[in-house]
């Protein structure tokens, strides 16, 4: 798969900062004071842009799809299926934007699985990594951890072994393409008298049967004349 193929899927990762204020709640059970005060003092002129800006539409996960995408967190990521549920009991507002990012990735993984069940391994592989990638940043968003960094660089070194082995099993695929066509092409090329007579003959049997030209008949030659001498004038 091309890298922007492998790419598709990391966008639709939890965000960051939803896991962070998962963190958040979970070990406080309280939102941020400061952020709060900021925002009650945010000028007024931005808050006129903000109203008269467009707002996004507002998009709703109904409950089949919410059990269906925290059973897939479950299976795939239990970590971030636990941070969900603390998110989902203190942070409402967090968690359906959380379970709107989630349900997209599972609504697009279902649909590369009925299209390439290849393909959609190495999408699944690549949300796994991304998904705790983007957890382990919300960590070290919240606090300082040498153990936590470290685990983010692994992390991202096995992502990017992951996408450069994924890039060299599609060179490989595309190479073996690229001979065979060079072979079919050398063959064609070879070939190409005795293909064009066959091709020429196979459609001749396919037309109807015509009848032989007619042939042309003689003209008739007039006699000249005799006289009754018996002389030609």
């Amino acid at each position: 798969m091309k890298l922007h193929q492998t790419n598709t899927l990391s966008w639709l990762a939890i965000p960051v900062i939803a896991i962070a204020t998962s963190f958040i709640s979970v070990s406080s059970g309280r939102a941020d004071d400061k952020t709060e005060k900021a925002t009650k003092e945010r000028p007024r002129a931005a808050a006129k842009v903000e109203k008269v800006a467009a707002k996004p539409p507002v998009v709703v996960v109904t409950p089949e799809r919410e059990v269906a995408a925290i059973a897939f967190a479950q299976e795939n990521h239990p970590e971030l299926a636990s941070l969900l549920e603390g998110l989902k009991r203190n942070a409402p507002k967090e968690y359906q934007a959380a379970l709107v990012e989630l349900d997209r990735a599972v609504d697009q993984l279902a649909k590369i699985k009925g299209k390439s069940p290849e393909r959609y391994e190495i999408e699944l592989a690549e949300w796994k990594m991304t998904s705790r990638i983007r957890l382990l940043a919300a960590r070290l968003s919240m606090y300082s951890d040498p153990a936590v960094e470290t685990d983010l660089r692994h992390a991202l070194r096995e992502r990017l072994e992951f996408r450069i082995a994924s890039q060299r099993t599609e060179r490989d695929r595309m190479q073996g393409r690229v001979n065979k066509l060079d072979s079919q092409i050398e063959e064609m090329t070879s070939k190409a008298d005795s293909i064009v007579e066959k091709q020429f003959v196979d459609l001749r049997k396919t037309l109807p049967a015509t009848k032989p030209a007619a042939k042309a008949k003689p003209k008739k030659t007039t006699a000249n004349p005799v006289d009754a001498k018996g002389e030609k004038p």
